[in-house]
């Protein structure tokens, strides 16, 4: 892509410099070692660590993809953290946007559909200006800003959202192409402070997360064999508020089990939502 091409080019035109620095780029999920049910927004966040004798983060690329999984899992491209603002078109420079996109740049990924039909992003990243003058469309930011991800909790780099998948299983997501580009003091050089050279990549991890757990009950919450209905909402209502199905005189209810999703928590109005979802056609929430 035209980021990656813009990145070598500064980094082949950089004098040698024999200065060690290391990177770790990590991605990890917000689902935490439990299955989720499908249907879940999962949370996505990408950290890079930076060590080394080097002044910190001057740039990164990575693609996101899936390496695992009974199912596709559908990537959208991710947002730019406020303190990468620097990094990202129209202050930094990564690829532009798609035509038609609203969004001002692709810092967040450029999606690419696989034959699969997951949905991959390609070089998410940027890197700051550090030629110490504005571009015409890009780079806008000349303040290099320097020690990026260099403390002991990195930096977060992006953060995005997909939706679980609907097929039960584990699914992983990888990091490949993965490239890191550190900053280094230099003295004035053509009126530049600062050159960037490639980061020995220590690390580049993805994460994995499994689809299933919740399963919800029966749609005929009434029992009358006829779903999908809507009397089965209603009457779920009912005795959710602490009375008879309807038609009732007497006690017990027609249904006394009101923890639809069976996650052992009830009353719970988590329960309505999951059943509204299922009788819409979606997912055990």
């Amino acid at each position: 892509m035209l980021l990656a091409v813009v990145i070598a080019s500064c980094v082949l035109a950089q004098p040698e410099l024999d200065f060690p620095g290391n990177a770790q780029v990590v991605l990890s999920l917000d689902t935490g070692t439990s299955p989720v049910p499908a249907g879940t927004p999962i949370h996505w966040q990408l950290d890079v660590f930076v060590a080394g004798n080097n002044n910190g983060l001057a740039g990164f690329l990575t693609d996101v993809g899936q390496s695992l999984g009974p199912g596709p899992v559908l990537l959208s491209p991710g947002s730019v953290p406020n303190a990468m603002s620097g990094f990202a078109a129209p202050f930094g420079y990564s690829n532009p946007a798609p035509t038609g996109s609203s969004l001002p740049s692709s810092y967040g990924g450029s999606p690419r559909v696989e034959a699969s039909g997951a949905v991959t992003l390609l070089e998410v990243g940027g890197m700051q200006n550090i030629f110490g003058v504005a571009g015409p469309r890009m780079g806008a930011d000349t303040i290099v800003e320097t020690n990026i991800a260099t403390t002991s909790s990195g930096q977060t780099v992006a953060t995005g959202m997909f939706v679980a998948p609907s097929q039960d299983g584990q699914y992983c997501l990888s990091l490949d192409r993965t490239k890191v580009y550190l900053l280094f003091w230099h003295g004035s050089n053509a009126g530049r402070a600062y050159t960037m050279l490639p980061a020995v990549i220590t690390n580049s991890a993805g994460a994995c997360f499994e689809v299933g757990g919740l399963q919800c009950d029966p749609l005929d919450f009434n029992q009358d064999t006829l779903f999908p209905d809507t009397q089965d909402i209603t009457d779920f209502l009912l005795v959710f508020a602490g009375g008879l199905c309807e038609g009732q005189s007497a006690p017990p209810p027609c249904n006394t089990d009101i923890d639809f999703n069976n996650d052992g928590l009830f009353p719970d109005t988590q329960d309505i939502t999951s059943l509204l979802s299922v009788f819409a056609g979606g997912p055990c929430l």
